[in-house]
């Protein structure tokens, strides 16, 4: 659930997205102590950034739809993009699935499906369910905290 802060600071722009992303990220390579290989996964949180950007860009309301959207629009891109990160790292590194997606992914490579279509399927359901939480999340995050500013601006206006 990392995703609903980069979701969240997305929503406010792209510079505090980005950041939320790759905070968070390097954050788990130096505190969890975690593999250096594991840091290229930022490149999904950047999509994530980008993709609500140039999504909402030019918007003055988001509506329901639009969040549905972005939701079906990340979940797919992303897990192409997870896919074939994993499939590279696997070539070059021997890397190793260690998420949520590992059962299912171990049970197609053995059924003989190949390694990117053996990464992607088990992606999409599980990044139609985790982008859904954090995007829906991280816009209801957004909304309240700018309703939050803007009645702590109303303060202080009457307190003046």
């Amino acid at each position: 659930m990392d995703t609903i802060f980069t979701s969240t600071a997305s929503f406010f722009g792209l510079f505090s997205g980005l950041v939320s992303a790759i905070f968070y990220h390097a954050l788990c390579i130096f505190l969890w102590k975690q593999n250096f290989t594991n840091f290229i996964w930022v490149l999904c949180s950047i999509t994530l950034v980008f993709i609500i950007r140039l999504y909402i860009r030019k918007k003055t309301k988001i509506f329901p739809m639009d969040i549905i959207n972005l939701i079906f629009l990340n979940a797919v891109i992303i897990s192409i993009e997870g896919a074939l990160i994993f499939t590279i790292l696997h070539i070059l590194v021997n890397y190793n699935e260690d998420s949520s997606v590992r059962t299912m992914y171990l049970m197609l490579v053995r059924s003989n499906i190949s390694l990117f279509v053996s990464a992607l399927l088990p992606r999409i359901p599980v990044n139609i369910l985790d982008k859904g939480l954090s995007i829906a999340g991280g816009y209801f995050s957004f909304i309240g905290i700018k309703k939050l500013c803007n009645m702590i601006k109303k303060q202080q206006k009457h307190d003046i």
